[in-house]
């Protein structure tokens, strides 16, 4: 099973008119043709590359999928139609199927790199004046139509927003209209209770002609950041431009960038039988991150591989760390040590 499977099957990440999944080496992706010319065909198959490599990368912008998109013939592996449906009235879907490894490595050649599944969101302080009482806390019955839109859009990219439980506690240690006027005290006391993530604090003004006044401001520590602040045209514009954020921010912080450094050197200790070996070199051999294994040693209960991987040595510890299910016992200049719990086997 691929390293990425997860990040289609545990989360479910399928946008309404397509559908995208992981099965051995191959990464399959969905859309709809109005006919079965070559034309039709190449250009579901472009459609369907775009939406795969948004949600393996958390890119939207087609200009910047250039380079990988032109690659689309040498990574599509085949085109299948599936059978018509009773309440499909016009259109065939046709699922395309992409060499996994290769679209990988095609995507961290480019820079652009993978945004691993565990896609956290910042927690929104959103505080409100909608010319009624004032500044308000962001209320989950009143205003569930923003909240509903923003999250719905952020899910099907596989992105979790988190929310103050914005009880008495949270009141008393940031009041709304201090928050609205960035007191920092204020806002430094009410983020504490939620130190262990992202914070973010959107001002949020709705003006009589609809308009959208927006500031979002991002909360580093006793830093107050500014990220956006203008006047949208509408209420729905201004989510989009928030939503842009929350993508941006999320793929920053998060996605895996190309190792520039020697390969890594690995070594598993604790090995029991030949089965444990040829388990253990199943599992690196299995992951889209790492393009070769190269044995270097082989003794007793020991085993020390070289790794050509596509990604960095911080990065990769964590992926090894998920494929084996070992503990990290050693750590030093590139040479990663794991060992075989005495009762554990592969």
């Amino acid at each position: 099973m691929r390293n990425l499977i997860w990040l289609f099957i545990a989360t479910a990440l399928f946008a309404p008119n397509w559908a995208l999944a992981v099965d051995d080496d191959v990464y399959t992706a969905s859309a709809f043709v109005e006919g079965q010319s070559a034309r039709e065909l190449d250009r579901a198959a472009d459609e369907a590359l775009v939406n795969l490599i948004t949600q393996l990368t958390l890119i939207e912008g087609r200009d910047e999928l250039a380079p990988v998109l032109a690659q689309r013939p040498r990574l599509l592996v085949r085109s299948v139609f599936k059978a018509r449906v009773a309440e499909q009235a016009v259109g065939r879907e046709v699922s395309f199927e992409f060499d996994a490894q290769s679209l990988t490595q095609a995507l961290f050649e480019n820079g652009l790199g993978l945004v691993p599944p565990n896609r956290e969101g910042p927690l929104l302080w959103w505080v409100i004046d909608d010319g009624r009482v004032g500044a308000r806390f962001f209320d989950r019955e009143v205003d569930a139509a923003l909240s509903d839109t923003l999250t719905s859009s952020l899910s099907t990219l596989g992105i979790t927003l988190h929310w103050p439980l914005y009880d008495l506690q949270d009141a008393i240690s940031g009041p709304p209209e201090s928050l609205w006027r960035l007191d920092r005290s204020s806002i430094v006391r009410a983020a504490m209770r939620y130190s262990s993530q992202p914070q973010w604090l959107i001002r949020w003004a709705t003006l009589t002609d609809s308009r959208v006044i927006m500031n979002i401001y991002e909360l580093n520590q006793e830093r107050i950041d500014e990220r956006v602040s203008g006047v949208f045209e509408s209420v729905s514009q201004a989510l989009e431009r928030l939503r842009i954020e929350v993508l941006s921010n999320t793929r920053t912080r998060l996605a895996l960038a190309p190792a520039l450094e020697k390969n890594p050197i690995l070594t598993v200790e604790g090995l029991r039988s030949f089965s444990d070996y040829r388990w253990v070199l199943e599992q690196l051999d299995s992951s889209v991150l790492i393009e070769r294994v190269r044995v270097l040693e082989l003794r007793g209960s020991t085993l020390v591989v070289e790794l050509k991987s596509l990604t960095s040595v911080d990065q990769l510890r964590g992926r090894i760390s998920e494929l084996l299910g070992y503990p990290l016992s050693g750590d030093s200049e590139g040479e990663l040590t794991y060992r075989v719990p005495s009762e554990t086997s592969p």
